[in-house]
């Protein structure tokens, strides 16, 4: 059982650490402590051990780690709270009563933190549970990852996505929507440029949503009100079409090509490539649902998704870690390590894996300031676990200690 500790403002913690991991461009340093004052980190002191800590620090509440490595939380860039990966309907109906949906959602915080996910970004839904869930954890104080809400999705009328949107037809509902999102407090816009990856033909997605015209303007008009708009991107096409928009960062982004991780590269739009949503569907248990030629389509889609990321990781996109959780086979939290094992299996060192959990989501999700590295003023949400995550990724199922903030 991982304990989780919540810090509060007027707390005064140091917490001392055998190993101590600042950031991705550091190796481990040795017996270090973070001192950390009205909820921030206030200082790091190096070479240093428990008792001197004790004679200098008497006032403060020392938690002795000394048998561990202390590290930045995760961040998963894409998740949806409204859906449960288990039963679609089910958690559709749950959208109309609040006992059960907040039950849920409750199980999911308590598992997230758990886990060492400290924030989540949620890629929206057409009742604002996001929103809802963001407003109850800071009402009620509940201990939760940090939420950032997208509210519902931008997507064309008619077309995929009516469980994530209304649907919009012109520039006109483009500007509306835009701003609506904006007066009920959103932290950044989700749009559709793009339907789901089918398992029935390999390479084939669901249609174009909104013209490259329509696209800048939804840029635009996110721009106007200081938000990031981040694109569900599937084909070559919406990806395309989402770079020349100047969209921030590629959700999914399947069948995109290498010469798309050039121009992201260069001008560093992020890519959250979400391979677990397609990787679950071979298991066990989800796979007796799909024929023969289906099974070989999506072996052949997350083989391809699996070289595009080795690519772009070569070519210095700036790689985060979501997992999609709320999608069929896709559960929240449980499926990050999953995620995290398959960016081992495309060929990423434990150092890259660990940077794109951390500071490259972080920034992704616009909050590099405050989380995805152990510095001073930065926000002490860390854990603490076995081992050496920069050279063993399987640390990460060895987490002992979750510290979070009271925001």
């Amino acid at each position: 059982m991982k304990k989780v500790i919540k810090i509060m403002k007027k707390d005064k913690r140091v917490l001392f650490a055998g190993k101590l991991i600042e950031s991705s461009y550091k190796p481990p340093c040795e017996n270090a402590a973070v001192v950390i004052e009205n909820g921030i980190i206030n200082k790091i002191i190096y070479n240093t051990d428990f008792n001197d800590l004790k004679r200098n620090f008497n006032d403060y509440r020392i938690i002795d780690l000394s048998n561990l490595t202390l590290m930045a939380g995760f961040i998963d860039c894409h998740v949806h709270l409204a859906l449960d990966g288990v039963n679609f309907q089910k958690a559709v109906e749950q959208w109309d009563c609040d006992e059960l949906l907040f039950k849920r959602l409750k199980r999911e915080f308590k598992n997230y933190l758990e886990k060492g996910i400290l924030a989540i970004r949620d890629g929206g839904d057409r009742r604002l549970i996001n929103i809802t869930a963001k407003e109850k954890c800071k009402r009620e104080r509940l201990d939760a990852p940090i939420i950032l809400a997208s509210g519902f999705v931008l997507n064309k009328k008619g077309m995929y996505g009516s469980f994530l949107g209304e649907g919009i037809l012109n520039n006109e509902d483009i500007k509306n929507a835009v701003e609506m999102l904006y007066q009920k407090g959103v932290d950044q816009i989700k749009v559709l440029m793009s339907g789901i990856v089918s398992f029935k033909e390999y390479g084939r997605v669901g249609s174009l949503q909104f013209s490259l015209e329509e696209a800048k303007e939804i840029v635009n008009e996110a721009r106007r009100h200081n938000l990031k708009v981040m694109a569900h991107a599937s084909s070559a096409k919406a990806v395309d079409m989402a770079i020349k928009a100047d969209m921030d960062s590629i959700e999914h982004g399947y069948f995109l090509s290498e010469e798309a991780l050039d121009i992201m590269a260069k001008k560093e739009i992020p890519w959250v490539p979400t391979l677990v949503p397609v990787a679950n569907q071979l298991k066990e248990d989800t796979r007796k649902f799909y024929t023969e030629k289906e099974i070989e389509n999506i072996e052949r889609t997350l083989d391809s998704q699996l070289i595009r990321v080795k690519q772009a990781q070569e070519k210095g996109v700036i790689l985060g870690i979501g997992t999609d959780a709320g999608a069929g086979g896709v559960y929240h939290a449980i499926s990050y390590f999953e995620e995290l094992r398959l960016f081992e299996k495309a060929g990423l060192s434990p150092t890259e894996i660990f940077k794109a959990a951390t500071e490259n989501s972080a920034k992704i999700v616009g909050l590099e300031d405050k989380i995805g590295g152990i510095e001073e003023g930065k926000l002490p949400n860390l854990m603490a676990l076995e081992g050496n995550p920069l050279r063993d990724i399987s640390s990460y199922e060895k987490i002992k200690y979750v510290f979070i903030t009271e925001l």
